[in-house]
């Protein structure tokens, strides 16, 4: 299974980074209705587990940085340079490059 990681600095206080990612997760979800995407927050609102078709994900945030870890399936081998891309320009258009 194809994996993908990443992690996105950021300087935001929480209450802010959980609008700004709980945004980017819904985000995707209406975006790629074909995927059947859910998503279970956890009761802090600092962690999303996302499963959907051909993949499973997890958004973590913290005080300084937000993880993304996405698990592919193979049929999605193909597509794991194009997500990496997009989940960081979203992450980028939400908190700013990565230094």
């Amino acid at each position: 299974m194809p994996k993908i990681d990443i992690l996105h600095p950021h300087t935001l206080p929480l209450d802010e980074a959980k609008q700004k990612v709980r945004a980017l997760v819904e985000g995707v979800v209406q975006d790629y209705p074909k995927l059947n995407i859910s998503v279970d927050w956890n009761p802090s609102g600092l962690e999303a587990k996302a499963t959907g078709r051909m993949f499973k994900g997890r958004f973590l945030l913290d005080e300084s940085r937000v993880t993304v870890n996405i698990d592919l399936s193979l049929l999605a081998s193909p597509l794991t340079d194009r997500v990496t891309n997009k989940i960081r320009e979203r992450l980028s258009d939400s908190f700013g490059k990565a230094g």
